[in-house]
């Protein structure tokens, strides 16, 4: 075991399942694990169906054992690509079989504190993933996702956002993590309810506010502030709220335990 592997403060779990660049979301993982001081290992799950499709039995082991070969060298030469002059471990596992089924054994074996994974845009230029609304439901823990083709240079000096009135220590711890080495103002966005005058204590002494009305209109005219105001990562501690906008925004969110 790696002296990494040792001393990380953190487990990054990164879930790949059919995106186009897959290179952006292990690099992302890698870039926050630097931040946080975490260990990474990724799942990808590849549904069988889509290597195999209508061939005899001993036509679809070959196939899949072909496409297993051509798939786990070409993620090891990314990661390796990516480990360079690094000492960060980073556990690959390939699976054949049913994504949400696989996933969700993964991750109650293992117990992750943080997931990572990609959102594709469908047809109609919408975001929607049903992937990701099963991981943002079913999993226990934290939940960063992003549009695949999204790319984190660094977490570092992040303009970090967080949607809510409250939030718990260990989504705080992580948060303040992100905020380590940056002097910027956490924005801070609300959606006020009608019948509260209820003031929040905000968790952070440098902050810039956002309130919205609640109403029907009320998440779309946030989604429009969080992109206007350059905000590049959005904490969300509410599960109902982080679905929405995985849906509608394009900037990644990170979906608080």
């Amino acid at each position: 075991m790696s002296p990494k592997s040792i001393t990380a403060k953190y487990r990054v779990t990164v879930l790949l399942e059919g995106l186009k660049n897959s290179e952006h979301i292990v690099a992302n993982a890698v870039e926050m694990a630097r931040t946080i001081n975490a260990t990474i290992d990724v799942l990808q799950v590849k549904p069988a169906i889509d290597v195999v499709k209508r061939e005899s039995q001993f036509s679809a082991l070959d196939t899949i054992y072909k496409d297993d070969r051509k798939t786990r060298s070409k993620m090891q030469r990314l990661i390796q690509d990516i480990q360079k002059g690094e000492e960060l471990p980073i556990n690959y596992t390939l699976v054949y079989g049913n994504a949400k089924s696989t996933i969700k054994e993964h991750l109650d074996q293992e117990h992750p504190d943080i997931v990572v994974l990609g959102k594709r845009r469908s047809m109609l230029g919408l975001w929607g993933d049903g992937l990701a609304d099963f991981v943002v439901s079913e999993a226990n823990t934290n939940v960063l996702v992003m549009d695949e083709d999204h790319k984190f240079h660094t977490f570092k000096d992040l303009n970090l956002g967080f949607l809510g009135d409250e939030v718990q220590n260990k989504g705080l711890e992580i948060i303040n993590d992100l905020k380590r080495e940056s002097e910027k103002p956490m924005r801070l966005f609300r959606i006020k309810r009608h019948d509260t005058a209820h003031q929040p204590q905000s968790s952070w002494q440098k902050t810039v506010s956002y309130e919205f009305t609640e109403g029907s209109n009320a998440m779309d005219g946030l989604v429009s502030y969080v992109s206007r105001t350059n905000t590049e990562l959005l904490c969300v501690p509410n599960k109902a709220h982080a679905k929405q906008l995985v849906r509608k925004s394009n900037v990644p969110i990170f979906v608080m335990a």
